[in-house]
């Protein structure tokens, strides 16, 4: 696994609303490649603005702030290279991650983390937040409570682990795929991303915003998005939406 050695600033909270939250409103005020980190959100959002359930301690919540000279389109596929990095970083505690478009990190059919990337900008990209909640000792009740099926390191390991004693490794490795996507573009991450894509070949159901489509998976571009071939034999490409249901596999 890819180490970086390059300096990192953290700010801890035992409470706070949201780190995400936190990092958007001062993003402007903080150098590069800071990071903030909390025991506990009160108020810890997803995409589409669901509430991130956890108990104090469970998870490792964190929210990075990047400034990167690179395009707003450039900038979306930092959430392709944080769900690559969470993935192999779990290989260290031999769990078999894979990634459900576009931002959930999954254990089987069970969500063990999930990612939101939000950029700033005027004329020009200013800065990028990328957070990631990261389920660490739930145990099954706390779990269940959840309203999609979850897991964490605990319910799949046994281990009782400090989501702090996390963070530094998770974030190095993150940093070293990130400096390299800074050098490379998508061709530094884009086989690994899609390695760990379980949906190929899968049906799905995805809600656009404007339209729900049926279809199956036929690929993933190294632009982040995906095509999706709907039950007419038309095929679409999206490059944003959320996937509401997954099938079972069939012919591409």
């Amino acid at each position: 696994m890819g180490l970086c050695t390059r300096p990192v600033k953290y700010i801890h909270f035992e409470e706070i609303s949201s780190t995400h939250i936190y990092a958007m409103a001062n993003g402007a005020f903080l150098s590069d490649f800071t990071v903030i980190t909390a025991d506990h959100q009160s108020d810890g959002r997803g995409r589409l603005g669901r509430k991130w359930i956890s108990s104090a301690g469970d998870s490792l919540l964190a929210s990075v702030l990047l400034k990167p000279s690179i395009t707003l389109q450039e900038a979306s596929l930092l959430t392709p290279v944080l769900s690559v990095a969470i993935c192999e970083y779990l290989d260290e505690f031999d769990l078999a991650c894979s990634i459900r478009w576009p931002n959930d990190v999954m254990v089987g059919e069970r969500k063990i983390a999930g990612i939101l990337s939000e950029a700033s900008y005027s004329d020009k990209l200013e800065f990028v937040v990328a957070s990631f909640g990261l389920n660490v000792r739930q145990k099954e009740g706390a779990l269940a409570l959840i309203d999609r099926p979850a897991t964490s390191i605990y319910s799949e390991k046994g281990r009782l682990l400090d989501p702090k004693s996390l963070c530094s490794p998770m974030i190095s490795h993150f940093a070293s795929l990130y400096f390299d996507f800074l050098k490379s573009g998508a061709d530094s991450f884009f086989n690994r991303w899609e390695k760990r894509m379980s949906m190929i070949g899968r049906e799905v159901s995805i809600d656009t915003g404007k339209e729900r489509i049926d279809g199956k998976v036929l690929k993933f571009y190294k632009n982040g998005s995906i095509e999706v071939r709907d039950l007419g034999g038309v095929s679409h490409r999206f490059h944003a939406g959320e996937i509401l249901r997954v099938g079972p596999r069939g012919r591409v």
